[in-house]
């Protein structure tokens, strides 16, 4: 998971709303007929993280784990940890 900002809250907040709410009643009629529709706002958000992802590919910003190692924990060493506590 890439880290939490309000660019990314809020991107998110814009997609949610136009990709799953832009053809429901919360929106008035009038947005709905005369700015989601003609424009096709509805595909944009996913155009957007789309082309995020491509950018971020390429400049190979990755979440970097520093010891791959702490993924997997063995069932032995949680014992020891609750042991421990």
């Amino acid at each position: 998971m890439q880290p939490k900002s309000k660019a990314v809250n809020a991107f998110f907040i814009f997609a949610f709303i136009l990709t799953t709410l832009s053809y429901s009643d919360i929106l008035t009629p009038y947005v709905r007929n005369h700015i989601v529709r003609p424009y096709s706002l509805k595909a944009l958000p996913s155009f957007i993280t789309w082309l995020i992802i491509c950018v971020q590919i390429y400049r190979r910003q990755f979440l970097r784990i520093e010891d791959p190692r702490k993924l997997f924990v063995r069932a032995t060493d949680v014992e020891k940890e609750n042991k421990t506590i």
